[in-house]
């Protein structure tokens, strides 16, 4: 039996002076670079292949075959369901405690000044 395993490698950049976030999926067949906005000129992406090839994320046969695919798409970014559950669980006992903590310290306050 002869099977073919596909390697797949993901790398995530951020450039938080532009206000996006890129992921590159290379497989044995193209890259795929997901990006959450369209902010990247012809130029820019092109800077950004070369860079990723320089720094060995992709080989460097991908920056003559052109078999590179850019999706934009904001809502890849979305954070899911659970993940938002953890988190406003988590800002509602935040709160919860904190609101719980500054009643007793001026409970405490004013049974000082009661004395």
């Amino acid at each position: 039996m002869n099977t073919q395993t596909q390697e797949f490698c993901s790398f995530e950049f951020s450039f938080p002076d532009i206000d996006t976030l890129a992921a590159v999926e290379n497989t044995d067949t193209e890259i795929v670079i997901h990006m959450s906005r369209d902010k990247f000129s012809e130029e820019r992406k092109t800077a950004f292949v070369r860079e990723l090839v320089s720094e060995g994320f992709i080989p460097d046969s991908y920056l003559w075959c052109g078999r590179v695919r850019w999706i934009v798409d904001p809502a890849w970014w979305a954070p899911s369901p659970e993940t938002r559950a953890l988190a406003f669980r988590f800002m509602a006992t935040l709160f919860a405690s904190s609101a719980l903590f500054w009643l007793v310290l001026m409970g405490m306050l004013f049974l000082r000044v009661a004395h």
